[in-house]
């Protein structure tokens, strides 16, 4: 016989999703079968699969040690490189991290050498003895991605109902994210603009493009825009875009197809313009993840970063 304890980070989920990270080579007939012969008892009683799991629930399985060991496998085990960097946290509770990333970090890893937002705020869990290494059901983890060279609000799920939550109002669009980004040009009309977004293989696998119609393999996208200040030349702007869509490089690429991209942006930008300016801080697009409003109304707010301010007061922008 197997036990297991639920641990509150796990509670909310269903049986039957918890079972299916144990029985990994099972399939849900087979465990249906074992629940209805009450071979899988949730606390010492019968079970559905149905029940949400709370912390402290037993889950009992009782398979010979061969038909076990062939519906398992070993204990799948939180991966990741261990960082000394510490978090800029904005907000944390028993379920959710926000974070503000810096520039230049990965939101997940690429590899197993390059270390990334998760695994600074997985060192940080273990740190604080919040992590637990060979859990066999949910695994803490960053919720949303940033481009490695925009900082701001990052989102890491420490719970399953915390991963629950935060993937609902991602989904639906019900959490607010607004990125501040310093733009060539002045946009003449502002508000919410729709366009199509496709891949660019031509250029780039990792690149996308932006068109006015739809085309075939393009989604539409929406991007809400908003001047806070330009410069006494009117060359630049500071922007502030609402990201009411998701897709992938989507503010970036849509500035751009509007003809007024990022400054110092590799991909989308203006190269050209971007040699001449002689701002000593130029390793990076000019992007940041500033805010978010969630749905209760709560708002988190990231601090601009160096290179953001110093090109605040270069440009002569003001916020």
């Amino acid at each position: 016989m197997k036990s297991y304890t639920v641990l509150k980070k796990d509670e909310g989920q269903t049986l039957i999703k918890y079972l299916r990270r144990i029985l990994k080579n099972s399939y849900d007939p087979f465990i249906y079968r074992m629940l209805r012969k009450k071979n899988i008892l949730l606390s010492g009683k019968k079970a559905s699969g149905k029940e949400l799991i709370r912390e402290g629930d037993i889950v009992s399985i009782y398979l010979s040690d061969e038909t076990f060991q062939k519906m398992s496998e070993k204990e799948e085990k939180v991966s990741f490189l261990k960082t000394d960097i510490k978090p800029s946290i904005i907000f944390e509770d028993s379920d959710i991290i926000i974070a503000s990333k810096p520039a230049g970090i990965l939101s997940q890893k690429a590899d197993n050498s390059t270390v990334s937002m998760n695994d600074i705020l997985l060192s940080y869990l273990e740190e604080k003895k919040e992590l637990f290494l060979g859990d066999v059901s949910f695994h803490p983890s960053v919720s949303n991605r940033l481009d490695r060279n925009t900082s701001g609000l990052i989102f890491f799920a420490k719970t399953y109902r915390g991963q629950k939550y935060l993937s609902s109002v991602l989904r639906d669009r019900t959490l607010k994210k607004y990125y501040l980004a310093v733009i060539h040009g002045v946009l003449e009309e502002e508000g919410v603009k729709t366009a199509y977004i496709s891949s660019d293989r031509s250029r780039d696998e990792n690149m996308v493009k932006v068109s006015e119609k739809a085309k075939e393999g393009s989604r539409e996208i929406s991007t809400g825009f908003k001047t806070l200040s330009t410069s006494p030349d009117q060359r630049y702007s500071l922007v502030e875009c609402d990201l009411i869509t998701g897709a992938k490089h989507q503010i970036r690429a849509h500035l751009s197809g509007l003809g007024h991209p990022v400054l110092f942006d590799p991909k989308y930008g203006d190269l050209k313009k971007d040699r001449e300016l002689s701002f000593p801080e130029n390793k990076r697009q000019l992007l940041h993840a500033r805010r978010v409003i969630f749905p209760d109304k709560r708002e988190f707010v990231a601090p601009l970063p160096v290179d953001i301010s110093k090109a605040l007061s270069f440009f002569r922008l003001e916020m």
